[in-house]
């Protein structure tokens, strides 16, 4: 939902909008949250092409890191990756926790210290909501495209009950955008 395309992101501990084909790994991206809770993670949908059972992707605590769906393209994209921002993860969990040190640099934003902030070339101590706000703004950013996105409205204002609308182009508008 980020609006990124999927070869450019990946949601190492899951994501509630997507689920998985147990048998041909296909993906679906929802535009709402898939059923979950399950400890086996069957999602109670079939897949399309091959009729397997469809699985949530959440890794919860208790579970197995999953290698298998994003292990070597994240290891290939992080030797790759001049700079990661890290958000909001301890960074105890392996082998995800060590994806940013094999960046050349990586900016790590969370509530509590980790194992990496000594790592980071920038420790932020904030929520992710409020950091992103900030970036945005030091980055002169106050609108962005939105048609790749299933989002139907973006506002750059956490705390924004009344989201803006998108303009004819597909960008999203926000007149707040200010130093806070």
């Amino acid at each position: 939902r980020s609006g990124l395309p999927d070869h450019l992101l990946q949601e190492l501990h899951g994501c509630c909008y997507t689920e998985f084909c147990s048998r041909c790994k296909q993906f679906y991206r929802r535009q709402n949250e898939i059923p979950r809770g399950r400890p086996d993670h069957l999602t109670e949908r079939q897949c399309e092409w091959c009729g397997g059972d469809l699985l949530d992707t959440i890794v919860n605590f208790s579970d197995l890191y999953r290698s298998d769906l994003t292990g070597p393209i994240v290891t290939h994209q992080s030797r790759k990756a001049d700079f990661a921002l890290v958000l909001g993860t301890s960074c105890c969990v392996q082998p995800s926790a060590t994806y940013p040190t094999l960046c050349k640099s990586f900016a790590l934003c969370n509530v509590q210290t980790t194992p990496l902030d000594s790592l980071a070339s920038v420790r932020v101590f904030a929520r992710i909501d409020r950091f992103m706000v900030c970036l945005l703004n030091a980055l002169n950013i106050t609108e962005f495209p939105t048609n790749t996105d299933m989002r139907l409205t973006w506002s750059l204002h956490p705390d924004d009950q009344h989201p803006k609308q998108d303009d004819e182009e597909g960008k999203a508008k926000s007149s707040w955008c200010q130093q806070q």
